[in-house]
């Protein structure tokens, strides 16, 4: 499954393109960099959006950008200088409160095939309060935000320095983490010993963790036994990865899962039988979604949403 549509909201706002000669005409609305295949060819970059937004006569008011393709992304150039301009143009958009950065469809880049690099300095930002990233290739180190209640990863395959850097991270704001795990083809974690730094540790505000898309779902499933993270949390969706039979019966006999509000785990090769026993546990469960794939018993044939 690719992801096809695009983004027509974001932060609760519409979103519409940047046009650097007609410059912001509503602050009030999301605003979209993008570069595409055309543009690229003649040379222009988000770069140079970016330094455009920032010098606006409104750029003080804008509260949600999204960055899709800073210029040929589907040839694997990383979005760090775009990083830097970003970081650089931040006291130009003081109200900046959420962000997405590798806003793309697969007609734009397949999930695998954004590279990024270094997304440290992105947590520089402290008027942000949501934060998206889509790709992979990330690099990331230990961050302190005071102000991020909601940071998203969206990968084919998210790198161990993601859960690692965020298992060392002082985020005390965070209410929403969701990261997708993918595969280890694309660069993903191969056991849950990835993220098992992070789920042993708390965040004082969390409420809805998402560990999605992840190849190791089974393995996610049980290492959440005791896990601290769930600490606080009420919503926790485990949708889009190859959960079966035997990370449910994880989830079942964890007495955490029982004091949710909600799970989701659409997108999974469970049994009735399993994901029957799992809907008397308490919380509101979610098992049926757009997709629901057949591994016929095999475990080889059991793949992620979204990988390439």
């Amino acid at each position: 499954m690719a992801i096809s549509d695009p983004t027509t909201r974001f932060h609760g706002l519409p979103v519409v393109p940047f046009d650097p000669e007609r410059g912001v005409e509503d602050p009030s609305a999301a605003i979209r960099i993008h570069v595409g295949w055309d543009e690229a060819e003649e040379g222009q970059d988000a770069v140079a959006l970016i330094e455009a937004l920032a010098g606006d006569e409104n750029a003080g008011e804008v509260r949600a950008l999204l960055i899709g393709d800073w210029g040929q992304a589907g040839q694997m150039d990383p979005s760090e200088p775009a990083v830097a301009a970003l970081v650089e143009a931040a006291v130009r958009l003081p109200a900046l409160e959420a962000l997405f950065l590798g806003d793309m469809t697969f007609e734009d880049c397949e999930i695998s095939w954004i590279e990024h690099g270094d997304l440290t300095a992105l947590f520089e930002i402290e008027s942000l309060k949501e934060l998206w990233i889509r790709g992979g290739a990330i690099e990331l180190s230990p961050v302190k935000h005071a102000g991020l209640e909601k940071l998203v990863f969206q990968s084919g395959g998210l790198p161990f320095a993601v859960p690692s850097a965020l298992a060392s991270s002082e985020l005390p704001a965070l209410r929403h983490l969701e990261l997708w795990l993918g595969t280890d083809e694309y660069g993903g974690p191969s056991t849950a010993d990835a993220v098992k730094p992070l789920l042993a540790r708390t965040f004082p505000s969390l409420r809805t963790l998402g560990l999605r898309n992840a190849q190791i779902a089974d393995e996610v499933a049980k290492a959440l036994h005791e896990a601290p993270i769930l600490d606080g949390v009420e919503a926790l969706d485990l949708s889009l990865g190859t959960l079966s039979d035997v990370g449910v019966q994880a989830l079942i006999d964890n007495p955490r899962i029982a004091k949710l509000k909600r799970l989701d785990v659409h997108h999974h090769y469970a049994s009735d039988e399993a994901l029957a026993a799992l809907q008397k546990l308490g919380p509101e469960v979610t098992t049926v979604g757009a997709d629901s794939p057949d591994d016929d018993g095999d475990p080889e044939w059991r793949f992620v949403a979204h990988s390439e």
